[in-house]
């Protein structure tokens, strides 16, 4: 009952406490003080602790417009990686067709190479092998460029061999007509030293041919 009144008593004392002489109510009014202290100190703990983890207003429409732009970023480096896949998947595409066509066309080159390629003017040939233009006719009949120039060098080769005991020095030269070949093209006046052609000089002379 007593407290009661003493509360009663000390609410209506002003916070100033150079205004009471009494040292019973002083004694109470410090305590009261002292009350309300801790009480505002808990309070301000209570509100530290409860707006630790607050982020300020400003700092959060900072923060509110840097994840906007990040955003804005990322959409826009997303669009490029998906056209740059496209466009690398159209390279791709286009890389296998450009194979597939060159596998077709070097098929077709291999096929055709034999056709395509000029085939020399063998009856030439009938001029430097024995027996004349008879002969290279039984000798080509039904052979290819290649089988041509074995006959031809094995032709050569063993007329070499069968008259390199007899062979002449030189030999008389056919004129300077076109039709002759050019390594024996020359007038008639002169005459042509005899080379003795073996298989390496055979094979570029037909090479000429």
């Amino acid at each position: 009952m007593q407290s009661l009144f003493n509360d009663h008593y000390l609410s209506q004392i002003d916070d100033d406490l150079t205004t009471i002489t009494d040292f019973d109510l002083l004694k109470l009014q410090l305590l009261r003080q002292r009350k309300k202290l801790f009480s505002f100190v808990e309070l301000l703990i209570k509100t530290e602790l409860s707006y630790e983890n607050i982020v300020q207003r400003i700092d959060y429409e900072n923060l509110f417009d840097k994840q906007n732009q990040l955003t804005r970023e990322h959409n826009l480096l997303t669009n490029e990686y998906q056209h740059l896949g496209q466009t690398c998947l159209y390279l791709i595409n286009k890389t296998h067709d450009l194979i597939d066509e060159r596998n077709k066309y070097y098929n077709e080159w291999q096929r055709n190479k034999s056709l395509l390629t000029p085939r020399p003017d063998w009856d030439k040939v009938s001029n430097v092998i024995d027996g004349g233009k008879e002969r290279w006719k039984i000798l080509s009949y039904g052979k290819s460029s290649e089988q041509l120039v074995d006959a031809l060098i094995q032709e050569i080769m063993h007329g070499n061999q069968s008259e390199s005991k007899n062979e002449i020095e030189y030999f008389d030269a056919l004129g300077d007509d076109i039709s002759i070949l050019s390594f024996l093209r020359m007038p008639t006046s002169n005459r042509i030293f005899n080379r003795r052609m073996r298989q390496h000089m055979t094979e570029i002379l037909i090479q000429e041919i």
